[in-house]
């Protein structure tokens, strides 16, 4: 996840300023039960590990952890 997303009603391009804005999408893109909860999930996160966005390694470590999903 490059963190780059586009407004849908304007069309402009934008990077998620936080850890809390790339969980909340990332919740929105899984769908349900995801996305119902993605507020509480964005919370979390930020409460575990601050609001600095992450990339790469780190994001995969922090969407593994909040969402709790096992890779195999």
């Amino acid at each position: 996840m490059s963190g780059i997303v586009r407004n849908r009603m304007t069309g402009e391009l934008f990077r998620h300023s936080t850890l809390g804005d790339q969980v909340l999408a990332e919740a929105r893109r899984r769908g349900e039960p995801w996305a119902a909860s993605a507020v509480i999930y964005a919370r979390r996160a930020e409460t575990w590990y601050g609001s600095h966005p992450c990339r790469g390694e780190d994001l995969v470590l922090v969407f593994s952890e909040v969402f709790r999903v096992e890779q195999g």
